[in-house]
């Protein structure tokens, strides 16, 4: 049976969702293998670099909570998604669901880039991994 959700319920399930993927990941990196790094062409992240940015891409999110002095979604009202709020790239301000979303999207990039790391490390990741099969 499905039961109707508004739309703040469904962005909230769905970033919990994705917060609890991204720690099971986080929770794979091998305790002695914080200073390995994929050998690719370009300069990349070790683990540990790449953990601590994601910590700090979590925190981009929280932080557009912050400007609304709410702590997630379950603390917002539907008029506060186009809310205007500053950045420091933008000053003058965008809408908060707009400015959430690309800190979201920060977000799950380096999420598959660790999991694409896991991969190349030899663990079994696959896309169970990523998303929550219903």
């Amino acid at each position: 049976m499905l039961v109707s959700m508004t739309i703040l319920e469904v962005l909230s399930e769905k970033f919990a969702e994705d917060l609890a993927l991204i720690d099971e990941l986080l929770g794979l990196i091998p305790p002695d293998a914080h200073n390995w790094q994929p050998n690719l062409p370009a300069p990349v992240f070790t683990f540990g670099e790449l953990a601590d940015h994601i910590a700090d891409a979590r925190n981009g999110c929280a932080a557009c909570f912050a400007k609304l002095n709410a702590a997630g979604f379950h603390e917002l009202n539907e008029d506060q998604l186009t809310q205007i709020i500053p950045t420091y790239f933008t000053p003058t301000g965008e809408p908060f669901l707009a400015i959430f979303l690309t800190n979201w999207k920060h977000l799950n990039h380096h999420a598959y880039q660790l999991f694409t790391y896991l991969k190349i490390y030899g663990l079994p990741v696959s896309t169970r991994h990523l998303y929550r099969f219903r």
